[in-house]
Order: structure tokens, then sequence, then C-alpha cells
């Protein structure tokens, strides 16, 4: 509640609902592994890395669970085909997730000039003149200082 109604602008509850979809989605397709669950979980991958790139943490575990699973019924099938079926759904997984995040390549790359910094970087310490930021009245110390 209080992120969607006092701090609108804030990503904790948009992020909240990114992860639970995934880990709800994730849940749900377990055992039933293949495209239809690789496209998905890396779907919600790109929306999580959208609305809040550090949450992505969060979803490594579940997805190496995924991913030893898929391996490990690869093992148990044997043969080629078996393998082949394994990079598939990480190729599909990896290029959902990209597609999802694309737009904010784009993004990135005009506020930041780089194409992969996720915006919370460049409104951090991460800038080349961390002195000048930390220092910035508008986003730096004095600025935190002087709110509370």
């Amino acid at each position: 509640g209080y992120y969607m109604t006092a701090e609108a602008s804030l990503a904790h509850a948009t992020a909240a609902f990114a992860l639970a979809l995934f880990f709800a989605v994730w849940l749900r397709t377990r055992g039933r592994r293949g495209v239809r669950q690789a496209a998905s979980l890396g779907a919600l991958a790109g929306l999580i890395a959208v609305v809040r790139t550090q949450d992505l943490v969060l979803v490594t575990v579940p997805l190496a669970v995924e991913l030893a699973g898929w391996a490990g019924a690869a093992r148990r099938q044997g043969g080629a085909r078996a393998w082949a079926r394994v990079a598939r759904d990480v190729l599909v997984a990896a290029l959902m997730a990209t597609a999802v995040y694309s737009p904010q390549f784009a993004v990135s790359a005009g506020l930041s000039g780089a194409w992969w910094r996720p915006p919370q970087d460049f409104y951090t310490c991460c800038t080349r003149n961390h002195a000048a930021k930390l220092l910035n009245s508008l986003a730096g110390w004095r600025c935190w200082a002087e709110a509370c």
C-alpha cells in the first residue's frame, strides 16, 4: 500500500508484484519443463530487471533450480537430443528476458550513455565523479540531510 499511494515513484510495490508473479509461475510450472516455462520465466525475469534490476538476485535460486532440473532430465534421458532441448530452453529464456528488457537499453543509453547501465546507477554513486554527485544539492548528501 504505502509505495503505491504515498510514494508512487518508487518501485517497491511494483517489484513485489513482479517477484510474486515470477514465483507463482515458477511454482505452478515446476516439473513441466519446456519452451513455455522457459519463455514465461525469462519474460518475467526481464520484467523484474526493468522494474528493479537489483531484484534479479532474488530469482537466481529458482532459475538455478530449474537449470539443474533441466540438466538432470537431460542426463537421465541421455543423448544429444535431450541436451539440445536444455540449450533451447536456456536460449529461449535468455531471449525472452532480453526482449522484455530491451526498451530499458534505450532509456539507459539516453540517460547515462551506456546501454547496460540501469537507471539506478545514474542516480547513485556509480557515476564517474563521486564527490560531485555526493555534494550535489539536488541528489547528494546535502539534499538528504535537509529532508530529514
